[in-house]
């Protein structure tokens, strides 16, 4: 348990936010879980009309990745502009992400193509290359206005970094006056539903769902200057937002945004939600969630076309879907948290690549 916890170099770091990451990554890998299965094996009756019951709804797992980030991106400028904690370094903002999270997703998409094309011969590696370079940089979604082929899930990575660059402009709202930011954030919000709900762009990008992560925004505000104390109440609250989330019941819209917000609100008032959510494996298994998101799908298939294959392994179709699915899950986590412990974690140390680079000269210049 010690070597799967995440490695953080600061003092906000706020383990309920892990907790609430599990509740999006969970959705996102049942509802995957289900549509391969459908797709290569056989159609599960009435999983259009209690998919959502059961699964979750992944469209709203990954929106609630969105406000998330909106909270823990906004966090230090909010600081800042709130009691006067020194300004963030851009620099060290910049560097600090692309550190963390490049080295992981650049092994996993180079992974991915080079299987592709070498082990799964999906396509050669000609028609490979454009894709890759697209996703690469993050543009697969405005280039080739549609989903990345080396890895679907890849579509909303680009969007977070997106968002990762525009961060601290749209974080000097913080520096408004508490009902001028709160209106302002509020109207934003809503502009932006309405607008998306009018048009829709050929490719997705920002613009679609920065009304997300300015949610965040407001949540984090209302967090950092909140008024009440912890009470069951919120309790109560945070368990009637994730059945509106989990269920779907809310959905792409004007009130969704505020949803998932209050949903990150009332769990930090809440007290035994808080707690649940803050310690054990759910923070764990939150903590992990990046290297779970990139890897769950093409480990899955592969697990699934390759090893288990895609005929019925009973004769009970009820039975052949738990036995599939408990070991698809069990493979899934089990090389998310191989990946997370030695490519992920390492990442999480500030300044780790000083140090690797500072080896590496020492190994170079060291006599043979």
């Amino acid at each position: 348990m010690i070597t799967l916890k995440r490695l953080t170099n600061s003092q906000a770091y706020l383990p309920f936010i892990d907790g609430l990451r599990f509740f999006a990554i969970i959705p996102v890998i049942l509802v995957h879980f289900v549509d391969f299965y459908e797709r290569n094996t056989r159609k599960i009756q009435d999983a259009d009309h209690y998919g959502n019951l059961l699964t979750g709804d992944s469209n709203n797992a990954v929106l609630l990745f969105f406000v998330i980030s909106g909270f823990v991106l906004g966090l230090p400028f909010a600081r800042h502009y709130f009691s006067g904690s020194a300004a963030p370094d851009l620099k060290s903002f910049f560097t600090r992400r692309l550190t963390r999270l490049e080295p992981p997703y650049l092994l996993v998409l180079t992974g991915l193509m080079l299987m592709n094309v070498f082990v799964f011969h999906k396509s050669g590696l000609t028609e490979q290359l454009p894709h890759y370079f697209a996703s690469f940089f993050y543009l697969h979604n405005i280039i080739y206005q549609e989903y990345p082929t080396i890895n679907f899930v890849f579509w909303s990575l680009e969007i977070e970094v997106q968002f990762y660059l525009l961060a601290p402009l749209l974080a000097k709202v913080f520096s408004l006056a508490t009902n001028k930011r709160r209106i302002t954030l509020v109207c934003s919000i809503l502009f932006f539903g309405i607008m998306n709900y009018y048009y829709r762009t050929p490719f997705i990008f920002l613009l679609n769902f920065i009304q997300y992560f300015l949610a965040g925004f407001l949540a984090l505000d209302l967090y950092l200057n909140n008024p009440f104390k912890k009470g069951y109440m919120f309790d109560a609250g945070a368990i009637l937002l994730l059945i509106i989330i989990w269920t779907g019941i809310s959905k792409y819209g004007l009130i969704l945004p505020f949803v998932l917000g209050g949903f990150i609100y009332f769990s930090s008032l809440s007290l035994l939600f808080f707690k649940f959510i803050s310690s054990g494996w759910v923070s764990i298994m939150g903590g992990m969630c990046y290297s779970i998101y990139m890897l769950h799908y093409p480990v899955m298939a592969a697990f699934l076309n390759r090893v288990v294959g895609n005929s019925l392994v009973t004769e009970s179709p009820a039975m052949d879907i738990q036995i599939k699915f408990g070991l698809s899950v069990i493979v899934i986590f089990g090389v998310s948290a191989l990946f997370f412990i030695l490519i992920e974690r390492p990442c999480m140390k500030k300044d780790w690549y000083k140090h690797f680079f500072r080896r590496l000269k020492l190994t170079e210049n060291k006599p043979v």
